[in-house]
Parts: C-alpha cells; structure tokens; sequence
C-alpha cells in the first residue's frame, strides 16, 4: 500500500500547525503572567517612592526643626533626666516605670500644680505642648477651684523616641 505524498505533506501540516497552537497559547499564558507581574511590580514601585517621598519630608521636617535623633542609651539618658526635672520641679509621683518600646522609652508621672494665675496655667500647658525632646502627651488633667486657689492636677506621659541599631 502506497501512501500518497500530498497526504504525508497534508497529515504533516496539521501536525506542526497544532504544535505551533500549542505552543502559540503557552507562550500567550507566559504572556498574561509577566504583564500582570510586570503591573504588580509597577503599583510595589510606586508604593515605595511613596513611602521614600515620606521619609524624604520626614527627614526634611527633622532637619527644619533642628530635632535631634537619639540612639538608645542617649534616649535612656533623656528621659530619665527629664522625669527627674518633673519630680523635682513639681514633686511629681511615677505612675508608671520607664518602658522599653520598639523604639521609644515611655515614663508617666502625675503631679499637683497650684498656678498663681490662670496666665501661670497657661504657660505651663504651652511650655508642655512645645517640649520636643522628650515628647509631653497631657494623660489626665483636672482642676479644682479651692478656697486657697486653683490645684490643677496633670497625669504626663513621657515619650523619647531613638534609632534602633540594627
């Protein structure tokens, strides 16, 4: 039996063009994979530039406002200075021991203050705002008009952040 050559050439064809499909629709899966890697990519890059534009201001913000990054020890050493000040100053109390945050110490002191005036109360309240280093956060405030004056009573949170050494 004789095979006709148009048939081999014909049977031929079909079979290429079906591994040519084949391949044809596994190259344009390959394809859709990288283009959607490819966008993934692109919105991961530009949620970086994002994240370096804000530690671009930051840093910035940092340098205008003259704020000094502490390491550890010498955050330590802030805030343990600036809560003895506070105890001192106004014969405050600890409510709660230093803390070792991820990349802060934290210290809270509560005191009595009798201010001659309301301008005395104020100044201090603004004095407390403007503190850099360490931060001052206002935990408690309450006041009570006595007959011997005015006794306000602050609970303070002590902040110091500082630069983890990797």
């Amino acid at each position: 039996m004789k095979i006709n050559k148009y048939f081999v050439f014909y049977a031929s064809g079909i079979i290429i063009s079906a591994f040519l499909l084949s391949v044809y629709f596994g190259l344009k899966e390959v394809d859709q994979r990288l283009s959607n890697k490819i966008n993934d990519l692109k919105i991961e890059n530009t949620k970086i530039n994002n994240a370096e534009k804000k530690v671009n201001s930051l840093i910035n913000y940092v340098k205008k406002k003259g704020i000094k990054i502490y390491t550890e020890k010498e955050a330590l050493q802030v805030i343990l200075d600036k809560a003895d000040n506070f105890i001192k100053l106004y014969d405050a109390v600890l409510k709660e021991e230093i803390k070792k945050e991820n990349s802060y110490y934290s210290v809270s002191l509560g005191f009595e203050y009798y201010p001659d005036s309301s301008e005395d109360l104020f100044s201090l309240l603004l004095s407390l705002k403007k503190e850099i280093s360490p931060v001052v956060i206002i935990k408690k405030f309450k006041i009570e008009n006595l007959n011997e004056g005015t006794k306000v009573y602050l609970e303070v949170q002590l902040i110091q952040p500082f630069l983890r050494e990797e």
